[in-house]
């Protein structure tokens, strides 16, 4: 959920990969004059719904925000309003955090995972398998492994969401069906979607607010579904209960619902894949909760939807039907959109958040939430 994930350099994406010039707020004038604080580079963050991950340069990683079931890693059930170090020495390529969960796969391509699904320190993920990429769900989580490209699932299922045409809960990864080669795999609320390696967008489970883009509101579906259209994706991201890709021609797409709109200017629910109003080309989208955020071919951020906390980082908050620009002016190579809250990393390695910061999940030391991107650093 999630966030999917993508890898960044200290210049430049290097995973599947991000708001017009508005520098007026002092907030973001003085966090953008700020980099020289940085004590630590990271290349990758993820949001969940109330705590954040990210990945450091050197392969380390931190996390922040609510740890009531474990989901920062750091062996306690405290909260922290700082980023921490994820217990032990593991390494990793890409972390995704979840609502009460966090996996990610190390440098050795092996999956681990802590929080609700496992315990407050990294666990190995059962089977042994080698991943190229996780997305950790509300509760449960799916992955494609390396090298076949298979998706496996597991977590609760009642809704389908697992792929493998039943609705029993899985303890260990099982194979979606159908046997594709995948790219890119997201997790909603109770919902999935993934891209093959030809570019077609699948989806299942939860379908109620026609999350599946597949025409309909047929309230569940165990199985890959098809998304309309003759789009080619070379991305997905899924919300609550929306989705949004991007196609192969760096268009950016949503569907499901939100009470806020899945950025086409409307409030309507939409059950198939529906252009976002805007000019702006995409190279990814993110989604969690209710609002969605994405990196611009231009390295911009923009966001849209749910904003009652400043999560989509315009200095307001104000709901926003369309895509806004990330104020301060900055350029990111990738953001992540949680539950009320974004972060994003910079081309150079500097990390902002913005948005709800009930519990810590900003990471700046305070719980006060922030309408414009703010500096993180490591303690």
């Amino acid at each position: 959920m999630r966030s999917s994930l993508r890898l960044v350099t200290l210049v430049s994406v290097v995973i599947a990969c991000s708001t017009d010039q508005i520098p007026t707020d002092p907030a973001a004038d003085a966090a953008s004059a700020a980099p020289a604080a940085v004590t630590v580079a990271f290349r990758q963050v993820t949001t969940g719904t109330a705590h954040t991950c990210a990945v450091a340069s050197d392969d380390r990683a931190y996390c922040w925000g609510y740890n009531d079931l474990g989901q920062l890693g750091d062996g306690t059930f405290e909260q922290r309003t700082r980023p921490v170090a994820v217990a032990g020495r593991l390494r990793f390529r890409v972390i995704s955090a979840g609502n009460g969960s966090t996996c990610g796969i190390t440098t050795d391509l092996l999956a681990y995972c802590w929080g609700n699904i496992a315990n407050p320190s990294p666990t190995p993920v059962p089977g042994g398998r080698r991943w190229r990429t996780i997305d950790a769900g509300l509760d449960f989580v799916c992955g494609i492994s390396e090298p076949d490209r298979l998706a496996y699932c597991w977590g609760v299922n009642f809704m389908g969401q697992l792929g493998d045409g039943t609705l029993s809960g899985r303890a260990v990864p099982t194979p979606v069906l159908g046997g594709r080669a995948y790219r890119n795999i997201t997790t909603g609320a109770a919902h999935t979607c993934a891209v093959t390696v030809d570019k077609k967008a699948f989806c299942w489970g939860d379908n109620r607010n026609a999350q599946l883009g597949d025409g309909t509101t047929q309230r569940r579906r165990t199985k890959p579904r098809p998304v309309a259209g003759e789009h080619d994706f070379v991305q997905l991201d899924a919300g609550r209960e929306h989705t949004c890709g991007v196609t192969t021609n760096d268009r950016a797409f949503c569907w499901g619902a939100t009470m806020d709109g899945v950025g086409d200017g409307t409030t309507a629910p939409r059950g198939v894949p529906t252009a976002l109003a805007t000019s702006q080309r995409f190279d990814r989208v993110s989604g969690f909760g209710e609002h969605s955020c994405g990196e611009t071919t231009t390295n911009r951020a923009y966001c849209w939807g749910f904003n009652r906390y400043g999560g989509l980082g315009d200095g307001t908050t104000t709901r926003r039907l369309r895509p806004v620009a990330v104020t301060g002016g900055l350029t990111f190579g990738q953001v992540s959109a949680g539950g009320t809250h974004s972060c994003g990393v910079t081309g150079t390695g500097v990390l902002y958040c913005w948005g709800g910061n009930y519990t810590g999940q900003l990471g700046d030391g305070t719980l006060e939430d922030r309408e414009v991107p703010t500096l993180i650093t490591v303690p």
